[in-house]
């Protein structure tokens, strides 16, 4: 719960501050504090929030996915910029996946 607490605490400051803050490192006590920090801050802009995640440093790779994930069940594949998915190396098998759901 002191996670928690952590996150909605910093979700004022940038999100490479928060990031900081929170720690930048692999282990989920750090870094999924700091994706979802940024996701608290921009919620409904996918694209926009993964840059900041990565702009951040450190394990932003791994705070990416996450938020990814988030966002994707919050906002649908749709909110997913078409220049981002026309990227993907088995974009045909995950468009065909996403239809079937």
């Amino acid at each position: 719960m002191k996670r928690f607490r952590d996150v909605f605490e910093r979700k004022h400051l940038s999100t490479t501050e928060a990031t900081a803050r929170l720690g930048q490192s692999c282990p989920l006590k750090n870094s999924f504090p700091s994706a979802l920090v940024a996701v608290v801050q921009t919620p409904d802009d996918f694209e926009g929030t993964l840059l900041r995640i990565c702009a951040a440093g450190g394990d932003n790779a791994g705070r990416g996915a996450m938020a990814g994930a988030m966002l994707g069940a919050y906002l649908g594949g749709s909110a997913i910029p078409e220049s981002l998915r026309d990227r993907l190396v088995h974009k045909d098998r995950i468009d065909a996946a996403l239809e079937s759901l």
